[in-house]
């Protein structure tokens, strides 16, 4: 059974606001424990939907505790309850709670909105990396737990803007990273962001191509050698700056134009390549994909267009591999059938 846990400073704190709780909640197991050193640790290992923090005397309360709770627990909702005239509004920005009421009227309000900020959603049919460009454009503020084989994690955005992330002892910008990079993930939502200091400055949108290139980068690790390898390189001379400088004739690299191959080498960002000679075709596969997944397609195609510049020569005939790529984005069979249709047409 899922708790409703009062954390209190002693045993006659609160019990007016416990028992109001406990009576409108009888399907919850509400409980009242008082603070003590391992606290925290025995919340880990309980199925905890809200904390209550009861705050005797806001003067003289030790509120590193209450700092630390939200940290470590920053996918519970954590109301902090305390006679004050102070502005709670303030007082929960501060703190990352959910919310810092003064009375047991505005407890039980918050009790039942955070009852339903927490309800939990699945998204589906889409990866992570669209999923998340979408709470970004639709300006959604909640809560999203990734999961995979690689492990969980947690992303916290307001108003679409990512403001934290957790993942094992990562958080922040670090963990951001670790989580939009991973494939085959699940996600799960709830309708609310405990945090409220931004704790990440980079976009959403740098965030997504660089943790693609660092995955691009770890794909291209070449194998160590092995001592026969290195035998055979010393003794044909294709080792080292000897390979950039080769003795083949001019005939040996007919078809490959050498523009093309210093394209291929280098590392183009996408508005290289779109002022390139292949900017027509490119442009108006981009219109087209943008019809067939939306206003989020510009990201991911920039992201497909730079992988396929890295891996192929820049011409008209690598075309179809950039259309297959794209193809991996969308999810509708029939709209896959429309794009291909679609990119035959382009000249």
């Amino acid at each position: 059974m899922e708790t409703i846990l009062f954390i209190i400073e002693n045993a006659t704190q609160c019990l007016n606001a416990y028992e109001k709780i406990k009576t409108s909640y009888d399907n919850y197991q509400v409980i009242s424990v008082v603070r003590h050193d391992n606290i925290i640790d025995e919340i880990s290992q309980q199925d905890i939907k809200i904390i209550i923090v009861c705050i005797p005397d806001i003067t003289t309360y030790d509120f590193n505790f209450l700092s630390q709770l939200t940290a470590i627990k920053s996918e519970i909702p954590v109301i902090a309850f305390a006679n004050t005239d102070m502005p709670v509004v303030t007082l929960a920005e501060r703190y990352d709670c959910f919310r810092f009421v003064s009375s047991v009227e505005q407890l039980e309000k918050s009790v039942a909105d955070a009852m339903a900020a927490t309800q939990k959603g699945y998204i589906s049919g889409v990866s992570l990396q669209v999923a998340l460009q979408m709470i970004e454009l639709e300006s959604k503020t909640c809560l999203i737990t990734v999961k995979s084989d690689k492990g969980n994690g947690i992303l916290f955005f307001k108003n679409g803007e990512l403001l934290d992330a957790r993942c094992g002892e990562l958080s922040g910008k670090e963990a951001a990273l670790e989580i939009v990079a991973w494939d085959n993930a699940t996600l799960e939502f709830q309708n609310f962001c405990p945090k409220k200091q931004k704790n990440i400055d980079t976009p959403l949108t740098f965030l997504l191509l660089e943790a693609s290139r660092q995955k691009d980068e770890d794909l291209d690790l070449p194998e160590e050698p092995n001592g026969a390898e290195l035998a055979s390189s010393d003794a044909t001379g294709w080792q080292g700056e000897a390979s950039a400088s080769s003795d083949l004739p001019d005939e040996e690299l007919s078809g490959v134009d050498a523009m093309d191959f210093d394209r291929r080498a280098a590392s183009l960002s996408y508005d290289d390549i779109m002022a390139g000679p292949l900017a027509p075709q490119l442009t108006e596969i981009q219109r087209v994909f943008a019809r067939a997944i939306g206003p989020i397609a510009k990201n991911i195609f920039k992201r497909h267009l730079e992988e396929w510049a890295r891996d192929n020569v820049i011409a008209k005939e690598n075309l179809p591999h950039l259309t297959e790529m794209l193809c991996t984005e969308i999810d509708e069979e029939e709209v896959i059938v429309d794009f291909r249709k679609a990119i035959q047409k382009i000249d």
